[in-house]
This record gives structure tokens, sequence and C-alpha cells, in this order.
């Protein structure tokens, strides 16, 4: 009996040939769908559509930075569970409502928009439901949800949670343009 006899002889699950060739091709199908549902649930959010108009925006926000500097406005907030307080200084008067965005810095779905209600003068409560990670603010005096470039000052910030138990305290500050 020849080697060639014996290895016919074998079942086709046994044979060396068909496992050589049909090992990549079986593992790229479960690797492939992977992939594919990672790319659908973990997508870049959409380019802007109007990117002329948004542009033109960017100028508008800068004067709202200019603003809040020579205005000397600056906010001490401190978050602690679901409370937030925020004690603000200005040469101005006092806003009845200051709005706070919460913007992640990749999942645009995780967003948050608080209105910040006057306690005292200078002294502002809300609620938050914030979850860790890296987080963009932007603090306003009480503007609509989507009417950002439309108030007077902005102070923008940066802040990273570590947890959701955490009490955080940190100062925003106008960053007029160099």
């Amino acid at each position: 009996m020849t080697a060639i006899e014996t290895s016919a002889e074998k079942p086709w699950y046994r044979q060396f040939w068909f496992w050589l060739v049909m090992t990549p091709l079986i593992v790229v199908m479960p690797v492939s769908f992977t992939l594919v549902t990672v790319a659908v649930l973990h997508s870049d959010d959409r380019v802007i559509d109007n990117y002329y108009k948004h542009g033109r925006m960017i100028n508008l926000s800068l004067e709202q930075d200019e603003r809040a500097a020579l205005w000397q406005v600056a906010a001490e907030v401190q978050i602690s569970d679901s409370h937030l307080l925020v004690e603000l200084q200005t040469r101005t008067q006092y806003p009845p409502a200051l709005s706070l965005w919460l913007d992640h810095p990749f999942e645009a779905d995780r967003d948050q928009f608080v209105i910040l209600e006057r306690q005292a003068d200078g002294y502002y409560h809300g609620q938050l439901t914030v979850s860790a990670g890296d987080w963009h603010l932007n603090l306003t005096p009480e503007a609509a949800r989507d009417e950002r470039t439309e108030t007077p000052w902005r102070l923008r910030g940066e802040l990273s949670l570590r947890s959701e138990r955490d009490r955080y305290s940190f100062t925003l500050q106008a960053r007029p343009r160099d």
C-alpha cells in the first residue's frame, strides 16, 4: 500500500490539505463579523453639514471669551454625587440662571445640558448625572439648548472624572485669544 492510497482512504475531515485551505477561511468569518459590529456600533459622529456657518460661529465664540475676560467672569464649580454648585464672580450683574454644557469628546450621545438656578447672588445650583470620563465644559448665562452663540459671555474648561462618587472642585476662567 502506498502513501497516496492511505491518504485517499481517510475521511475528508482528516485530510491535511482540507484544513490547510479551510482554516483561514473559517477564522476570517467571525473576525469579519466582529469588526463590522464594532464599526457600526461605535462609528464616529458625522461631519457637520454646514461647515461654513459653523466656521463663522467660531468668531462669535471668540468674542464671548473676550467679553468674559473683559468683565472678569470666573466660576468655581463643585460636583458631588449628583449635585452641582457654581459660585460665579463677575463685574456685571448676575444672570437669573446659568447654562452648562458637558460635551463628551468622542460620543455625542453622552453630551449633557444642565440649567443652574440662582440660589443667591453668585451661587447657582443644579442636578447632574455625569459618568466617569473626560468632558469639555461650557458655562454661559441661561440660553436655549441649541443657542450657545447667542450669549454675551462664555467660560470653557475641561474635566476628567475618575469616578461618579468622588467630589470635584475646579475653576473656570475666561480664555481670551492669544
